[in-house]
């Protein structure tokens, strides 16, 4: 925990977001591996941004905090790309903090390409079709599984509530 700290804070970072990005880190020689890991997608995640919109530190404890595992590149490009796509076309708008939970739990490709289609797919639906409606924080929600199994688990979940 204190060579996390250190680390973050030479990033000037706040308390609040060393905290968020130092938590849950387990202990002995695991813990240094997950340390650099969200080193480094702080880092890459400092350099993203999409159309003159870039990621708050707090969007980026999200993104890059204790849930930080597998391929931190593919995290990132998570957020550029769902961003983009909100940039270019209204009806997949997004705000950064959304994005940044959408993509929290992406660790490879095929998270990443699993998050976006059902983003896109909720998306769609609710612009094409009132009675398919998901709300967006709601889409964002069922759609920062990583799983499809998950996915539709957590949007039947919703569906049966309605």
């Amino acid at each position: 925990m204190e060579q996390c700290r250190e680390q973050f804070e030479k990033l000037h970072l706040s308390d609040e977001h060393v905290q968020g990005m130092c938590s849950r880190l387990g202990s002995g020689s695991g813990a240094a591996e997950v340390v650099d890991r969200r080193l480094k997608c702080w880092r890459m995640a400092s350099s993203a941004g999409v159309k003159g919109v870039s990621l708050s530190p707090a969007e980026k404890v999200v993104l890059c905090g204790d849930s930080c595992e597998g391929d931190v590149k593919e995290r990132v490009s998570c957020w550029e790309r769902v961003m983009w796509r909100g940039k270019t076309d209204a009806k997949y708008s997004i705000a950064p903090d959304d994005a940044a939970v959408l993509c929290s739990r992406v660790a490879s490709r095929a998270d990443s390409s699993n998050v976006q289609s059902c983003w896109k797919k909720c998306a769609f639906d609710s612009h094409r079709d009132s009675s398919l409606a998901v709300p967006p924080k709601k889409a964002v929600e069922i759609c920062s599984a990583p799983s499809v199994e998950e996915q539709q688990l957590r949007m039947d979940q919703f569906h049966s509530q309605g």
